[in-house]
């Protein structure tokens, strides 16, 4: 793990003000011309944060990288993000799914990638879609509907 996003890892619950001012300083120097570092920030997340709305900082600096590159480190990360951050994984996939150009790319990306890799991403999109049909159901279907 990269040592600005183990830093932040170390933080994460923000249980205290110490890991709060630590947390929000590490996230201030994060070097955004190094999109293969959002697969690590993406293992920041956790459910059990104590702040969940500093995390949407985190949100925003991963949104913050050159996202057609930075996508695919959300995809990559996203099975192991469902370990702990199940419900930040989410929120990453309505914002992807709210946004029509990381539709695209998101399609091809999974594309390209291995069964075992597309798997828990098509799971997930699956479950976001039956959760709120009128809102994800024809979204989703255009990015997996190959792969019923």
């Amino acid at each position: 793990m990269h040592k600005i996003a183990e830093m932040l890892y170390k933080n994460r619950l923000l249980n205290s003000i110490e890991e709060f001012e630590t947390f929000e300083a590490t996230l201030a120097q994060v070097d955004l011309s190094n999109p293969a570092l959002v697969y690590d920030l993406c293992l920041v997340f956790d459910d059990e944060t104590e702040c969940p709305e500093v995390m949407y900082g985190l949100i925003h600096c991963i949104e913050a990288f050159e996202w057609k590159d930075a996508l695919k480190h959300v995809m990559l990360a996203t099975p192991r993000m469902m370990e702990n951050a199940a419900e930040w994984a989410d929120t990453m996939h309505y914002r992807i799914l709210n946004h029509d150009q990381s539709r695209i790319w998101y399609k091809e990306y999974l594309q390209t990638f291995e069964p075992n890799q597309k798997q828990p991403l098509i799971q997930l999109l699956q479950s976001i879609s039956r959760g709120e049909p009128d809102r994800f159901k024809d979204k989703v279907d255009k990015i997996i509907g190959t792969y019923y």
